[in-house]
């Protein structure tokens, strides 16, 4: 699956709406006055394709729509990395200027776009974490297989890399480089059930 893909499939549900990076699109914007807050929440919204936890905060992909028009995403790899963001097209990035310039004075330079290369990357169907302490969806996959996330092996080691997983032949200890997370798209997240789960 290719990022574009994901982009245009993300869930884009309440419970998925992450926040739209604010701060991060007004640096690539190269705005200097913040907009209200209350009108950039009212159209602006960052869907999370992938996300984990790093420490205290929630990390990973988001899909950026302004008005359900897709027109950028950001990534943010760890609690402490930056958030990076681009545009799908000049005229998106134009969209959301033109949009927020009321509150921001934005000198007319070229924002970060997505280039043909980065929309082509290829992203797999599912993801990983370094740590348990990072997982925050526990539906995910073993081996190819449905699995859910019970606990880790240590609960106060953040940084633990065991975890006790359900199948549906029960429950295994593995590393949590075996566990994989499903990306949040339309017809693939949340995941069903399994059996066990099912009332």
């Amino acid at each position: 699956m290719k990022l574009a893909e994901a982009l245009a499939r993300v869930v884009r549900s309440k419970e998925n709406d992450g926040g739209c990076e604010i701060e991060a699109l007004m640096s690539a914007l190269h705005l200097d006055r913040m907009p209200d807050w209350d009108a950039v929440e009212a159209r602006l919204h960052g869907y999370w394709v992938s996300r984990w936890f790093c420490s205290d905060t929630f990390v990973g992909c988001k899909a950026l729509y302004l008005d359900d028009t897709l027109v950028g995403y950001t990534t943010q790899a760890a609690r402490k990395s930056p958030v990076e963001v681009k545009f799908i097209d000049v005229a998106q990035a134009e969209a959301v200027r033109s949009w927020m310039i009321a509150c921001a004075d934005a000198p007319p330079e070229t924002p970060p776009l997505a280039t043909a290369h980065d929309l082509d990357i290829e992203i797999g169907i599912d993801f990983g974490v370094r740590y348990t302490g990072e997982i925050l969806d526990r539906q995910g996959y073993y081996r190819g297989a449905r699995a859910d996330f019970v606990a880790a092996a240590n609960p106060r080691d953040y940084i633990d890399r065991t975890l006790k997983v359900l199948t549906e032949s029960g429950e295994s200890m593995i590393t949590v480089a075996d566990f994989r997370a499903p990306y949040h798209l339309e017809g693939q997240w949340p995941l069903h059930p399994l059996p066990s789960e099912t009332p």
